[in-house]
């Protein structure tokens, strides 16, 4: 299995739009209780290999999405087949 990519801040720009309302990493960290140097750990990381399953949960409940797989997506997704 390939390494599992970023997508949270995808969907917090996705939120922004739902909301029509520019959210900060700070607002992130107040909406889930995470401090602020997690919420910038995880949006600025490429693959959520490391996260704490705690904190997907916080993130997933607070971007709006129902599974915690809508958090990432898998390296192999973009590649493309080359013959």
């Amino acid at each position: 299995m390939g390494k599992l990519l970023n997508r949270i801040p995808e969907l917090m720009a996705r939120k922004d739009i739902r909301d029509n309302k520019r959210y900060s990493q700070r607002d992130m960290a107040r909406g889930t209780g995470l401090s602020d140097q997690a919420v910038s750990r995880l949006m600025n990381y490429k693959t959520l290999d490391h996260a704490s399953f705690a904190h997907m949960l916080a993130i997933a409940d607070w971007v709006g999405v129902q599974d915690l797989r809508e958090l990432v997506k898998r390296a192999e997704d973009d590649e493309e087949t080359v013959d």
